[in-house]
């Protein structure tokens, strides 16, 4: 698993350096998991990282998870979080197990995209559809003012908008803005989106229009994406072909 997901690394030394860790941590029986993990990872993460990681594997296992399918949630958030932070966790804090090191790199995601008050890139632009204006929300501070305008929850979903997960849209009358419903487009795989909600002011029953409105909305982006893909497609492509091509005398 690890020569399988090394990437660029020298076989040789990514062995060792597999073997070192296994050897720190006393893993006598490493998953096949494991090794296809640490391979991607930078080898300046610390021990106490890679053996959480273990553990969350291990336990995924306990409950029931085939062993190709126990990958920890969100391991590369994780990692960047790590990369990032400016304190190095105490005993118990890493002995609180995978949970607790997600829920920090996640809120400090969103921690860090509140401060740098960026928005987050989004696939379609406001439209409008049977009367009403349908808005893309593109920040968290736009996420907040909807969620206190609907009387919903819908800033809990802060963080899968920040990391591209997820990405809501407003439903409102064209004359004064008056908010009439709200839904949110989730990734269901690689370049498709779905529609997970669609919902009225204190999550009421939203307004026909507003529901129809989510799937055209959800049918477009995928349709952007797919033409950003063939995009990509076709210019590797393009570079392929031109390097095979033999250079004129």
């Amino acid at each position: 698993a690890a020569m399988e997901h090394g990437g660029r690394e020298d076989p040789v030394a990514l062995i060792v350096r597999y073997a070192s860790l296994l050897e720190r941590l006393r893993i006598k029986a490493p998953t096949f998991v494991l090794g296809g993990l640490v391979a991607q990872f930078d080898a300046s993460l610390p021990d106490w990282f890679f053996l959480a990681m273990h553990r969350e594997i291990e336990r995924l296992i306990d409950e029931g998870f085939e062993e190709q399918d126990a990958v920890p949630l969100d391991p590369w958030e994780v990692a960047r979080w790590i990369g990032a932070m400016k304190f190095t966790p105490d005993a118990n804090q890493r002995r609180a197990g995978w949970e607790w090191l997600v829920t920090r790199a996640q809120e400090d995601r969103v921690r860090v995209a509140a401060g740098e008050r960026q928005p987050w890139p989004c696939p379609y632009p406001a439209f409008s559809h049977e009367g009403l204006a349908v808005v893309p929300l593109t920040t968290l501070q736009e996420l907040r003012e909807e969620a206190d305008a609907m009387h919903n929850c819908l800033e809990a979903f802060a963080y899968p908008c920040v990391a591209g997960e997820m990405q809501p849209f407003s439903v409102r009358e064209p004359e004064g803005g008056r908010r009439v419903a709200c839904f949110m487009l989730e990734r269901a795989g690689i370049g498709k989106w779905s529609v997970l909600q669609v919902a009225g002011p204190l999550n009421r029953e939203p307004p026909e229009a507003a529901i129809t409105a989510a799937a055209l909305a959800c049918e477009q982006c995928n349709q952007i994406v797919m033409h950003q893909r063939r995009e990509r497609n076709m210019a590797a492509l393009a570079r392929l072909a031109a390097r095979d091509v033999e250079p004129v005398p």
